[in-house]
């Protein structure tokens, strides 16, 4: 019953701390007081401390000696870092979802595809649907270390936007979203994972301009590449 109450303290500062970060009410840099904290959540600093380390390990604040514990300091590079850890987990998630044996349940996603499809870039629901939407592709690939690590990469991508250091995606070439969900649907790994390096890629392309990776070098392919039909092998 000890360890119950204290994982629920636990995640009740984790939550608390979480929703202030991306509230807008801590700016990078700001400390963060255990104690100050404790007492404003009306806890003792046990579970706070916790909840920090976790924050750490997940990228939102950083740990400095003989200073404390602070929001973190966001760089180019850092942001770059964390949509290209973003663009490895959907693309082998995509290929993961091609390469399942059978049929893949796709009506949810082919709805949401459509929706997104036809909405307007700066409305505020398309970003809530484009969460939606990738978050429910990673999880064709029924693999929950994946899904886990991108649950992470998306919340520090939302932290990212809180602080206005990324916007939303620039505005993608017509039907994008139903292609990928094509791609999955006629099982084909190269297609749905050129589909998400494209989206990503053209969908920040500032940041990917200068990047000194090899992968930022490969050539995106262009959207009729991505919806052209599949060539038939000729036979032997």
């Amino acid at each position: 019953m000890a360890d119950t109450k204290s994982a629920t303290m636990r995640q009740r500062a984790y939550d608390a701390i979480v929703n202030r970060i991306l509230a807008g009410k801590y700016r990078p840099g700001d400390l963060l007081n255990r104690r100050s904290l404790a007492e404003q959540l009306g806890m003792s600093a046990g579970p706070v401390h916790q909840a920090l380390l976790h924050l750490e390990r997940e990228g939102l604040v950083e740990a400095l000696p003989r200073v404390g514990t602070r929001i973190k300091q966001v760089s180019v590079a850092y942001v770059r870092d964390h949509l290209m850890l973003r663009e490895a987990l959907e693309c082998q998630a995509a290929r993961l979802a091609c390469e399942k044996p059978g049929s893949v349940k796709l009506d949810g996603l082919w709805h949401t595809a459509d929706e997104l499809d036809r909405s307007e870039p700066d409305d505020q629901r398309t970003a809530v649907r484009e969460v939606k939407f990738h978050t429910a592709m990673v999880k064709l690939a029924d693999c929950q270390p994946i899904l886990k690590e991108y649950q992470r990469v998306m919340q520090v991508a939302c932290f990212f936007q809180t602080l206005l250091i990324l916007t939303a995606p620039s505005r993608m070439p017509p039907r994008f979203h139903t292609v990928l969900v094509r791609a999955i649907a006629e099982k084909d790994p190269d297609r749905a994972e050129a589909s998400v390096r494209y989206h990503i890629r053209s969908g920040y392309p500032d940041l990917f301009a200068n990047s000194s990776s090899a992968n930022s070098k490969m050539r995106l392919a262009s959207l009729s590449d991505l919806t052209a039909p599949k060539k038939m092998e000729e036979p032997s």
